[in-house]
């Protein structure tokens, strides 16, 4: 038996069970969820799995500590979001956070473009933290002081208010990833 026999068996909806395994693989096993991938793409009945196969791509190579591919990927993620509208994943907050967040200075302008066009779509406390970080870490990188210290205060403000990003469970390991981000901002 090998390792993908099962898909062979799979008649309906074989495209989403490829999505699916690759993303629940993503962190333990990358290499397997960039295998189920490409299968997914080489086989595929319709495109209407791509951007979640494309967003599990990038989470592999993300996992893999393979930055630049990671990020391509994402790059890739929304451009399917853009094609197909309808599809939406947090990756306009996630990709600019992601190269803030690494210092990865060729991408601050195309960062600070995705994190622009996403302005009116942060809905929760985690989106507006990571809108607003994204911004301050670039400010800062940037020299741009002023804009700096104003986007990570109300970072702050909006991840400390009663603690809802980490009680309300949408920011794993809040107080820890704040804090980095609060040290980052005021050294």
């Amino acid at each position: 038996m090998t390792r993908f026999d099962k898909l062979s068996r799979a008649r309906s909806q074989r495209d989403q069970y490829l999505v699916i395994q690759a993303l629940t693989l993503t962190v333990r096993v990358p290499s397997a969820t960039l295998e189920l991938v490409d299968i997914y793409f080489d086989t595929r009945k319709d495109d209407f799995e791509d951007g979640r196969a494309l967003l599990a791509r990038a989470e592999a190579y993300l996992s893999m500590e393979k930055l630049p591919e990671a990020i391509q990927s994402y790059k890739d993620v929304l451009a399917r979001e853009a094609e197909f509208p309808r599809y939406r994943t947090r990756t306009y907050l996630d990709l600019p956070y992601l190269i803030a967040s690494r210092g990865v200075a060729s991408e601050y302008e195309f960062a600070l473009s995705v994190l622009a066009d996403g302005l009116d779509d942060k809905a929760f406390p985690r989106d507006v933290f990571l809108w607003r970080a994204a911004n301050a870490l670039i400010a800062s990188e940037q020299g741009r002081r002023d804009d700096s210290a104003d986007h990570a205060k109300k970072a702050i403000e909006v991840a400390g208010e009663n603690g809802r990003v980490a009680k309300a469970g949408l920011w794993p390991n809040a107080d820890r990833q704040i804090y980095g981000v609060n040290v980052c901002f005021f050294n």
